[in-house]
This record gives C-alpha cells, sequence and structure tokens, in this order.
C-alpha cells in the first residue's frame, strides 16, 4: 500500500495564504499539501483565478448576474465582434432569430420585446431581413410614442414661460424644432460637426470592417477641427494640408506644399463628408451615406427631415438655459421634465422610431451590446481604483456605463437590493469549489461594501481546500 505524503498541522498567517494560489486550505487554518494528488488520484486541481482574462473566460462558462439590474450576463463584446464579421445580421432574421434565440433571457425588458416580435415575424416570414421588420414596426410605433410625447413638451412649455424672455425664446424654438422632427416635417437647421461626428463614430461601431470604422472614423475627427468646426481660427494652409492629406492619403501632398485655392470652412466641410459618403458607399451603409447628405443639405440651407433624439433635446435646452444657474428651481424643473421623456433603453416605441432607418448591424449591436458581459471597477479607476481582482466584479454593458465613475451607493437606489445578494452568492458558490481565493473574496467583499454601503450575507463562504474534479 502506497502512503500519500502529507504535510499537516502547519498553521498559516492571513498573508501567507495571500501570498500562496497553490495553498489548500481546512476550516481550521490547516495547509494539507500533497504534490502527488495530480497523478496518485487523478483528479484535476482547479487553481484560483488572478487574472483578467481567467476571470472573463470563467465567467463565460457559467452564467453571472449583473450586479446591479441582475440580467443574466451570457456574452461579451468578442462573441459580438465574431457575429458582426460573419454578416449575421444582413442574413434572412429565420437565421438571425436562431442563433440569438438561446440569448434571449439575457435580454432587458424593451429589449425582449422587440426581440419576440422578431421571432414571430420569423416564423411567418423567415427570409425578411432585420431592418424591415422594424421598418414594418415603426408606423405603429411612431404614433404611440408621440401620445407619451406631446404632454411632456406641453408642459416644458407652461414651465418655460418662467424663464427670462431671451431664454424663454430660446426654449420655444428648441419645442417647435423637436416637434418638427417628431412630426417628420421638412425645416431649416444649423450644421454641427461635432454633431455630425459623434453620430457617425456610434454607426461606425457596427461596420463589418475594422479598417474601415477606422478610416471613417479618421474622417469623421477632421470635422471639430477649430478652424472649421467653431471657426474662431483662420484656416490655415496647415489645416488644409492635413485635411487633403486625410482625404487623400495616397496623393503627393506634404507639409511644404503650396495651397493655391482659397479654401473656406463650408468647403472643407464638404470635402470631408464627399469622403466619408465615398468609403460608406462601396460597403452599401445607407444609415451613414443618408446621414452625409442630411449635412450637406444643412451646409446648402435646404429643408431637412432631422430625427429627433432626447440627447440633443438636453443639449440643447442646456444651451438655451444659458446663463441660468444649475440650482434656479425653474432650470432643474425642466431638465427633469426633458429626461422623463421615455428613451430606447425604457420604452419599445422609443426604440424602433430610433432605429426605423438603421441598418441590420446597428439594430443588432443596440439590442444586444446593453446586456453583454463587462468588467467593472467597484471603486473607479479615475477615483484611484486598482486593476486587481479585489476591485473586479461584473455588470452589464448599459449599468457599467450608466454608473460610469458616480457613487456607487447612491446608483444602488435604482435597483433591488437583492440582486447584489444574488451577483455575490455566485461568486461565493465559486469561491467554494476553489475557483477564487478565499482571501480575494474577503478583499472583494470588503470592497464593495466601502463602496456602496450594502453589507452582503457571506457565513456561507467557506474556508477549504481547493475543490477538485475529474
Amino acid at each position: 500500500m502506497r502512503i500519500l505524503p502529507v504535510i499537516s498541522n502547519i498553521f498559516l498567517q492571513r498573508g501567507d495564504f495571500k501570498n500562496n494560489r497553490y495553498n489548500g486550505y481546512s476550516q481550521y487554518g490547516t495547509v494539507l499539501r500533497s504534490p502527488l494528488t495530480d497523478t496518485f488520484t487523478g483528479l484535476k486541481t482547479i487553481i484560483p483565478i488572478k487574472t483578467k482574462n481567467e476571470f472573463r473566460e470563467h465567467a463565460l462558462k457559467r452564467v453571472y448576474h449583473c450586479m446591479y439590474c441582475g440580467v443574466p450576463m451570457r456574452y461579451d463584446e468578442n462573441m459580438f465582434l465574431e457575429w458582426k464579421r460573419s454578416n449575421l445580421f444582413y442574413k434572412p432574421i429565420g437565421e438571425f432569430v436562431k442563433t440569438f434565440g438561446k440569448y434571449k433571457d439575457s435580454l432587458h425588458t424593451s429589449e425582449r420585446e422587440i426581440f419576440d416580435f422578431i421571432e414571430f415575424i420569423s416564423r411567418k416570414s423567415p427570409t425578411a431581413k432585420l431592418d424591415t421588420v422594424i421598418k414594418i414596426m415603426s408606423v405603429k410605433a411612431n404614433k404611440e410614442l408621440l401620445k407619451i410625447q406631446e404632454p411632456i413638451f406641453d408642459a416644458i412649455a407652461v414651465e418655460a414661460c418662467k424663464l427670462p424672455e431671451e431664454n424663454k425664446r430660446a426654449v420655444f424654438d428648441l419645442i417647435a424644432r423637436s416637434k418638427y422632427r417628431m412630426l417628420r416635417i421638412p425645416h431649416k437647421e444649423e450644421f454641427s460637426g461635432k454633431e455630425l461626428r459623434y453620430k457617425i463614430e456610434n454607426l461606425s461601431k457596427t461596420l463589418s470592417s475594422e479598417k474601415l470604422a477606422e478610416r471613417v472614423n479618421k474622417l469623421a475627427e477632421l470635422l471639430t477641427i477649430p478652424a472649421i468646426y467653431k471657426q474662431t481660427e483662420p484656416v490655415t494652409d496647415i489645416i488644409i494640408i492635413r485635411i487633403l492629406r486625410t482625404i487623400k492619403p495616397n496623393s503627393r501632398i506634404n507639409k511644404k506644399t503650396k495651397v493655391n485655392h482659397n479654401y473656406s470652412a463650408k468647403r472643407l466641410n464638404k470635402m470631408i463628408i464627399e469622403a466619408i459618403k465615398a468609403e460608406v458607399k462601396e460597403h452599401k451603409r445607407k444609415d451613414i451615406y443618408n446621414l452625409c447628405i442630411e449635412a450637406e443639405d444643412k451646409l446648402d440651407g435646404k429643408p431637412v427631415i432631422g430625427k429627433f433624439t432626447n440627447k440633443s433635446l438636453i443639449h440643447d435646452l442646456k444651451e438655451a438655459m444659458d446663463g441660468i444657474g444649475e440650482k434656479n428651481r425653474v432650470r432643474r424643473t425642466l431638465l427633469r421634465l426633458a429626461n422623463s421623456l421615455p428613451t430606447s433603453k425604457n420604452s419599445v416605441f422609443a426604440f424602433i422610431t430610433k432605429h426605423d432607418q438603421a441598418s441590420p448591424a446597428k439594430i443588432a449591436y443596440d439590442l444586444f451590446t446593453p446586456s453583454e458581459l463587462t468588467l467593472e471597477h467597484m471603486q473607479p479607476s479615475s477615483l484611484k481604483g486598482e486593476d486587481i481582482l479585489p476591485n473586479w466584479a461584473w455588470a452589464c454593458k448599459r449599468c457599467n456605463n450608466t454608473r460610469s465613475n458616480n457613487d456607487m451607493a447612491v446608483f444602488y437606489r435604482n435597483f433591488d437590493p437583492q440582486n447584489a445578494q444574488n451577483y455575490w452568492n455566485e461568486i461565493i458558490e465559486d469561491a467554494n469549489k476553489g475557483y477564487f481565493d478565499f482571501w480575494d473574496i474577503v478583499s472583494m467583499l470588503k470592497v464593495f461594501k466601502d463602496q456602496s454601503g450594502k453589507k452582503i450575507q457571506s457565513k456561507h463562504l467557506k474556508f477549504r481546500r481547493p475543490y477538485c474534479e475529474n
């Protein structure tokens, strides 16, 4: 009979456990080490997770629920990139639904409702395309959305009457412009290079070619050069050469080239937009192409059918109230009303209306990325949070982006407090199986309590040897 060599009854201090990832733990602080365990028993010992890649790989093998909203997270950005490269979103919705059906329970409420409808349509018309389905839904959705928006705009108009005359006129002009957009009535709008760049960068995330996305974004970046965006600086030869070299990278233009033409800001904007159009036309991205045509019409002073967005409204509303202090009661009320408008995050109608002219890739991106698995730094990196395991947790992309570096305790007021307990139960369950070091979990819970003010019930966390599996 062969006797397994065992070193026992050696009590280690806490620091010793933290520094030795291969130690086994008993509930009594006794370390059981057996160098022959693998060959003698044939069992595989799980080594505790320490790196970011290990943490991510493990999370995708099982299902963690978002520590804030509680949505189950089954996929990450890399998986979505693979689907995008395979052009899955442009295939008939029958194939699209077949692939994504298994991730349906990971979607947020409004996105799940939309997917249910897409799934229903796929049974009747499996060869239809995703963007066609959204267009069919948009007629009714736009009418229903207007019913919700109109009383809120009426309340904004009533409150705006309390503002000084100049600000009141600016807010009323904004309301009129917003209603034109909501009702799809052609009207004149000022061109904004910053707004166009933001929209193009947002849409470029769904381009199938990363090289194309990089090229389009590089061109869009030119739209915000101060000399042509704010027009507060002269358009110098250096600026013109920079723009021409970016538009035509294979040309012989260099820093010493003499510019013989008089380029105005308007002309340069048109040249940049024309270059973006040429890039996306070959890839049949009508959404970006149509956005550029609309921008050209704005530059020429032609009426356009602008698309209403809550983000633009809030931005323009703040500008209309320029000179009014942030603590002013009327200002706060107006912003509260604007923020109460339905968004694509909480309204099916708003999501459909927002995407009625979007590409299939953009629709799919906005359906699924809110539920994407993302690494959350409990103490934000911008607030001196360390990039180490005890400061990591998992959250869906929507919650992670919404929280940003805001106070976690305040952010948690929007959610069921049980979601946090459920998330940590899953982490503790894996720790009890040996996937996490005991002291790492203790540190994680401490960071969470410091940041959120919430105490997690962790009596079921065991101090034990690593779990082994066949």
